[in-house]
């Protein structure tokens, strides 16, 4: 697979997670909703990592992810807004694999939109 068909996979996907998300809040399962809120974040930021410097980071780091895509793209409004938001994205990524961690709908939600806005300042949700 080519660089440009990478890019374009991890759009995709992100863009299939933040769906997945809200199809999972519609069914009460929050905790996957927040999953996969996380997961088209991570895909988002990396294809764009991508995009600008030829290959991604093995990381799952949000915070990583972030810090690098700024040289790139302004995310100031992230970092100095969205801190909590961030931290149960991450709190999330863990808790898939180790420790189970339930979230309610409100925090699901705003989790959501969170994404989605994030990733319309990207260019990836429309």
């Amino acid at each position: 697979m080519g660089k440009r068909e990478l890019i374009e996979s991890f759009k995709n996907r992100s863009l299939r997670f933040i769906y997945e998300a809200e199809d999972d809040l519609n069914k009460g399962w929050y905790d996957f909703a927040v999953f996969h809120a996380e997961q088209s974040l991570q895909l988002a930021l990396k294809a764009l990592i991508t995009e600008k410097e030829g290959s991604y980071p093995l990381t799952h780091d949000l915070r990583k992810l972030i810090d690098i895509l700024n040289k790139y793209h302004d995310l100031s409004f992230i970092q100095e807004r969205y801190s909590a938001e961030i931290d149960l994205l991450i709190q999330s990524y863990i808790s898939s694999r180790y420790l189970p961690i339930d979230f309610n709908e409100g925090i699901a939600k705003k989790l959501i939109l969170f994404v989605k806005e994030v990733l319309k300042r990207l260019g990836i949700w429309k």
